[in-house]
């Protein structure tokens, strides 16, 4: 009996694994389907970043017949509101420093001499 030596399963690009959550995989046979979503799956990511398209969940948890939904009104729409969500979700602010006040004055104080800025300043200058 001859051992078969079995490939590796090829390692799918972040595309390919956002055309395979949003969409179903019946679509997958049609001719000229994978270019025209791998496009669109392309510039989602560069609009959205890829952390938050991997958290956001399909429309209705049904998954849609094309990227171009997203790509619609509707489906901008619903990104956006899930984008909103999702930042809101992982902002945090870092707490300031308490600012520590003394009651007694600390150092001179610096005297600052006010040069004249007007023609009438500077003809005033030496009066006062």
């Amino acid at each position: 009996m001859k051992l078969v030596a079995q490939k590796k399963p090829r390692k799918l690009s972040n595309a390919q694994i956002l055309i395979k959550k949003f969409i179903d995989s019946e679509s997958f046979s049609n001719s000229g389907f994978w270019p025209r979503e791998m496009k669109m799956a392309s510039k989602m990511i560069r609009q959205y970043n890829l952390e938050f398209l991997m958290w956001v969940i399909p429309p209705y948890n049904r998954k849609v017949p094309s990227l171009a939904y997203f790509m619609a009104d509707y489906g901008k729409q619903y990104l956006s509101e899930q984008f909103f969500n999702f930042k809101k979700n992982t902002l945090t602010f870092p707490e300031k420093p308490a600012i520590i006040t003394e009651e007694n004055k600390v150092g001179e104080d610096k005297i600052i001499s006010q040069k004249p800025k007007t023609l009438k300043d500077f003809l005033n200058y030496g009066k006062n």
